[in-house]
């Protein structure tokens, strides 16, 4: 079975020129011919590594060299990423995302409220036509966000847009219908 760890470097530069001198530094850092390959994946999101690994001796290859330039904290359960939750389920084969405390922070910042009526579905359904040459869309007719709003709009689709890629892409269509609002 694969092993996961998640490393993250504190306080480095930005992405592109760290991840530079990552691989110039593992390259570096190798005792090993120039062909030689170490079987490890990592992606880097700013500060934050996820690495994927099939020997304990690879990672640790990788923190050691990580660690001799930067500071470096690492949680070997995997169970958090760019703060986004993992839940892995090894024997399934699976892995649940969840930003908990983030989505409830959201709600309370918006001052949302519960529905009084369960509404199964984070958009409404357009149902189709059958037997229609041209399948009719919708027209908004709804006048123009102004300034005010459409900064309010921008405040509150931004950390959801974040949240909806991250874990939830139930909610995109929404998002995106919203987005268009603001020209």
């Amino acid at each position: 079975m694969d092993g996961y760890t998640s490393v993250a470097p504190v306080g480095c530069m930005g992405c592109l020129k760290l991840a530079a001198l990552v691989m110039t530094s593992l390259k570096n850092a190798s005792t090993k011919p120039a062909t030689t390959t170490r079987p490890i994946q990592f992606t880097l999101v700013v500060d934050d590594f996820g690495v994927k690994y099939t020997s304990c001796n690879t990672v640790n290859h990788l923190i050691d060299t990580l660690k001799k330039d930067y500071i470096v904290s690492v949680d070997n359960t995997g169970r958090k990423y760019v703060k986004i939750n993992l839940d892995w389920d090894y024997n399934k084969g699976e892995v649940h995302l969840s930003m908990a405390p983030f989505h409830d922070k959201a709600l309370k910042r918006f001052e949302t409220s519960t529905l009084s009526v369960a509404q199964d579905s984070p958009y409404p359904h357009m149902p189709p036509n059958y037997g229609a040459c041209v399948q009719m869309t919708h027209t908004d007719t709804s006048p123009q966000v102004d300034k005010a709003q459409q900064k309010h709009l921008q405040q509150v689709l931004g950390p959801l847009l974040w949240y909806g890629r991250g874990v939830d892409s139930s909610i995109l269509t929404a998002l995106s219908t919203l987005a268009s609002q603001q020209t």
